[in-house]
């Protein structure tokens, strides 16, 4: 028997793909079309460097229109959802 323990990380990961929220700040390589500061948004975000989705802020870049198998898909959020239902569409879709 070993006495082995597992190496702590330099940066913690952050668990967590699905987010809801709402757009804080747009950067100047966005297109301002699809998205406004304000929008209550929701998407998934699937980024395996350990930069998930339980964090105060996301620093995203949508994927184009179409592009459902993007690797961060934003939509804006329907009225008639909540921000919690909105975050669990894209865990069960």
């Amino acid at each position: 028997m070993m006495d082995v323990k597992p190496a702590s990380p330099t940066n913690p990961k952050v668990p967590g793909m699905d987010f809801s929220g709402k757009v804080h700040a747009i950067g100047s390589n966005v297109d301002k079309t699809r998205f406004n500061v304000g929008d209550e948004v929701f998407g998934l975000a699937m980024d395996i460097t350990g930069k998930g989705t339980m964090q105060q802020y996301l620093a995203m870049t949508p994927a184009p229109p179409g592009d459902e198998q993007g690797s961060h898909v934003i939509i804006k959020k329907p009225e008639h959802l909540t921000p919690i239902q909105a975050a669990a569409l894209p865990l069960v879709y």
